[in-house]
């Protein structure tokens, strides 16, 4: 599973208003997207390109492959290491 958490991790951390709805103006998302993304629900592979450039990230900053047992983990909400410097 693909997950957005190092997205969300670096947004609640770095980001200067950490208003969820700032994004769709920002990154030039729509609200649906925004939200796919913080439920780590499917999106078209651009979306990740898009928040890259819009916030200076890279890849490894937004997304991150989880095998079952880290899946397993960030359901009960234990999540996934952050990977934002």
């Amino acid at each position: 599973m693909i997950s957005f958490q190092p997205f969300r991790n670096w947004f609640y951390r770095f980001h200067p208003t950490k208003v969820k709805s700032h994004i769709t103006k920002e990154a030039n998302i729509s609200w649906a997207t925004v939200n796919k993304i913080f439920d780590d629900k499917t999106v078209q592979i651009d979306m990740v390109s898009q928040l890259c450039k819009t916030y200076n990230l890279r890849v490894e900053q937004v997304i991150v492959f989880l095998n079952k047992e880290r899946e397993e983990q960030n359901k009960k909400g234990k999540g996934v290491p952050s990977l934002v410097n």
